[in-house]
C-alpha cells in the first residue's frame, strides 16, 4: 500500500510537471520562446525584486540597508513579503537576464510540488477507504485537477501565492492527524503553518 502510494505521488508529479511543460511549450514561454509567465505586477516589479535579491545571495547587497531603493532603506519587509520562498534560493543559479526562466521554472516546480502534496493527503487522509487500484487513479486526477486549476493557472503571475497551493494539503494532513489525535501531530502543523507563514 505504501509502494502504491509513493508510486502515484511520483506520477502525479510528473504529469503535472509535463502538462506545465507543454503549456510552456505550445505558448512560446521562456525557456521555449520569448514570452513568459511573468505580466502584470510580475514584470512591473517581481523580477526588480529578484534581481535584487539575487545579488544579496550573491553577497552584493543587503537586507539590512540597501540604496536600491529610492534614497535607501531596509530590505526586511521586501524580503518577508515577496522573496522568503525557498524556491527564491535557486536564483544564483540563473543569470540576471534569464530571471524569465526562473520564474516559469519556479510556476512548474510549484504546481508540481501542489499536485505532489494533494495526492499524498488524499492517499493518506482516505487510507482506509482505498481498496482498488483505480481508486490511486482517481487520487492522481484530482491532485492534477487541484494543482492546475483556475485559482493556480491564474496566479502564475503572483507565484508567492502558491506557496500556500502546495502548502494547504500538508495542512490539511496535519489538522487531520490533531483531531485524529495521534501522536506528534501538533508539532508537524505548527511546523507546516509556521513554514506557510514564511514562505
Amino acid at each position: 500500500m505504501k509502494k502504491d502510494r509513493l508510486y502515484s505521488v511520483m506520477i502525479t508529479g510528473m504529469l503535472t510537471a509535463f502538462v506545465m511543460v507543454m503549456i510552456l511549450f505550445f505558448a512560446q514561454c521562456s525557456p521555449f520562446g520569448g514570452k513568459a509567465l511573468t505580466y502584470m505586477d510580475a514584470d512591473i516589479q517581481y523580477l526588480d525584486f529578484y534581481l535584487y535579491y539575487k545579488d544579496v545571495l550573491c553577497g552584493e547587497n543587503s537586507l539590512i540597508y540597501t540604496f536600491g531603493k529610492a534614497l535607501g532603506g531596509g530590505g526586511i519587509a521586501l524580503f518577508s513579503y515577496y522573496l522568503s520562498s525557498p524556491f527564491c534560493l535557486l536564483l544564483p543559479f540563473f543569470d540576471a537576464t534569464n530571471l524569465h526562466v526562473f520564474f516559469d521554472l519556479t510556476v512548474v516546480l510549484k504546481l508540481t510540488l501542489a499536485s505532489m502534496t494533494c495526492c499524498y493527503f488524499l492517499l493518506s487522509r482516505f487510507e482506509d477507504r482505498i481498496q482498488e487500484k483505480v481508486q490511486y487513479v482517481f487520487a492522481v486526477l484530482l491532485s492534477l485537477g487541484y494543482a492546475l486549476g483556475h485559482y493556480s493557472m491564474t496566479q502564475c503571475s503572483n507565484i508567492m501565492w502558491l506557496d500556500g497551493v502546495y502548502m494547504l494539503p500538508v495542512i490539511l494532513l496535519c489538522v487531520y492527524k490533531v483531531v485524529q489525535k495521534q501522536k506528534g501531530s501538533c508539532w508537524k502543523l505548527a511546523i507546516a503553518v509556521g513554514y506557510a507563514i514564511i514562505a
